[in-house]
């Protein structure tokens, strides 16, 4: 049962890559023929304000849980320095972000680099887990940017390119500095646990075998 669940976790995070992968690429298309940009330009200050409501959502969750895994401790953290330093960072590129379309393409980034790490987890060991999530999403912003380039009336834009790796960086770094030494040992813990528990039931299992 927790194998089905393991594999389904997995298919379901490659889903959500593929479709975050396919909506990025086809977006200059639907773009240029469906008109959507106007619609977003039209829905900047909607978009605008969701985008820091749901930056500082995740701020505050991310402080949050340092104060209930670290008490009064968390002031002394090397963790809490770094994400006071990853959301300042963000805020000072977030706002210089004039396009309502490169927002979104700064949260979609966000979401990509999430779901990447969650998924390459289970096909590769703790120490490669962030180049290749960086690797990944490098390749696809630079398909998402020559792909911007092929549709007539748009051209490739460093700055676009350099906003959309910043974000996946800025949350690779988040999972690297914030939030993976807070789960690493509770997860060595519940190993150990399993580790300990399986030495039992064997012991238990050869000394009935003996027994009878």
């Amino acid at each position: 049962m927790k194998r089905m669940n393991k594999h389904l976790k997995m298919a379901v995070d490659w889903a959500i890559i593929i479709l975050l992968f396919a909506g990025t690429l086809l977006s200059p298309l639907l773009e240029k023929y469906l008109g959507l940009y106007p619609l977003v330009n039209s829905l900047d200050s909607l978009i605008k304000i969701s985008i820091w409501v749901a930056f500082g959502g995740v701020f505050l969750g991310l402080l949050t849980y340092l104060f209930l895994r670290e008490g009064a401790g968390v002031f002394k953290s090397s963790s809490l320095f770094w994400l006071l330093i990853i959301f300042i960072t963000v805020c000072a590129v977030l706002s210089q972000v004039a396009r309502a379309w490169d927002r979104l393409h700064f949260a979609a980034f966000w979401f990509l680099c999430l779901f990447l790490f969650r998924a390459l987890r289970n096909h590769t060991n703790s120490q490669m887990l962030y180049f290749w999530s960086l690797a990944i999403i490098v390749v696809f912003a630079l398909m998402d940017e020559f792909n911007e380039a092929l549709v007539f009336g748009r051209e490739f834009s460093v700055q676009d390119l350099s906003l959309n790796l910043l974000s996946a960086t800025f949350y690779i770094i988040v999972i690297a500095l914030v939030i993976r030494p807070k789960l690493d040992p509770v997860a060595i813990g519940i190993h150990r646990q399993v580790d300990e528990l399986s030495k039992k039931q064997e012991f238990l299992k050869s000394f009935y075998r003996r027994k009878h």
